[in-house]
C-alpha cells in the first residue's frame, strides 16, 4: 500500500536500535556524476541478507523500522509489503540519489513505533498504485487519494496476479480483449496533468489485437 502528511515529533536516538546495517548503492545502479533529487529507491529485506531476521523486530509490521542517511537523518519510507516468511519491499526517499549513496536501516528497539507516513514517499506524485491489493479498488499511494477502480464487463478477472516485477500485480482479463476490463480512476480530471506528464509502470502484454492501450484518458470510443 492513504493517510495525512504528518512530521516526527522528535528525531529518535539512532544508536539505541539494537539492529543495524548498511545499504550501499553500486556503481551499475546510477550513472556517474548524476544525483536524482527525492528519489524512491526500492529496498528488498529477506532472510536473505546476511544476519537479517525478522525475529530482530520488536513491533508489529515493522513498526520499529527507521532508514537513515549517514549524518543520521530519518528518511521517510514506505512499506509495500510485509512478508516474515519471505521478501519484504520498501520504498525509501533518498534526498540525494547517487553512486556515493549509503542508506542506513535501524530497528529491534521496543519503545519505538515509526510515527513514518507513507505518503510523504510519493510527494512529488500524482497517483502511485503498487496493485498489492487481492482484487478490487487499486489504491494510490499518495495523499492525492486518487484509488482506481476496476470497470469493465469481467471485472471478477482482475484479481492479484503474484509474481508482478515488484510485489503482487493485477491481471486485467485473461480472455476477450472486447470487455474492456481497465482500473478507472473516476476523477482523473482532479489529476491537472496537461498535455505532458510521465507514467511508468511494468507491463506484461500476452496478446495485441491493434486496439488495446496501456494508458488512456478516453473511457469509450468516440
Amino acid at each position: 500500500a492513504a493517510i495525512g502528511l504528518r512530521v516526527l515529533s522528535a528525531e529518535p536516538d539512532l544508536s539505541s536500535f539494537a539492529k543495524t546495517f548498511d545499504i550501499l548503492v553500486s556503481d551499475s545502479a546510477v550513472a556517474e556524476g548524476t544525483v536524482l533529487t527525492d528519489f524512491p529507491v526500492l529496498v528488498r529485506l529477506s532472510a536473505a541478507i546476511d544476519g537479517f531476521d525478522y525475529g530482530d523486530f520488536k513491533q508489529a509490521r515493522a513498526g520499529d523500522l527507521v532508514f537513515a542517511d549517514e549524518s543520521g537523518n530519518v528518511l521517510d519510507h514506505e512499506i509495500d509489503t510485509w512478508d516474515e516468511k519471505g521478501e519484504s519491499l520498501v520504498w525509501v526517499k533518498i534526498p540525494a540519489f547517487s553512486r556515493s549513496t549509503r542508506i542506513r536501516v535501524h530497528y529491534g528497539r521496543a519503545d519505538h513505533v515509526s510515527e513514518n507516513p507513507g505518503t510523504s514517499v510519493w510527494k512529488d506524485f500524482t497517483a502511485v498504485f503498487h496493485l498489492g491489493e487481492a482484487s478490487g479498488t487499486a489504491y494510490d499511494s499518495t495523499a492525492n487519494a486518487l484509488n482506481a477502480e476496476p470497470t469493465g464487463e469481467k471485472t471478477e478477472e482482475m484479481v492479484a496476479y503474484a509474481a508482478g516485477a515488484v510485489g503482487k500485480a493485477r491481471v486485467n482479463q485473461t480472455g476477450d480483449s472486447s470487455v474492456h476490463n481497465r482500473l478507472a480512476v473516476p476523477d482523473y480530471d482532479s489529476f491537472g496533468l496537461g498535455g505532458r506528464f510521465t507514467f511508468s509502470g511494468w507491463f506484461n502484454v500476452s496478446s495485441q489485437d491493434g486496439w488495446n492501450r496501456l494508458v488512456s484518458r478516453k473511457a469509450a470510443w468516440g
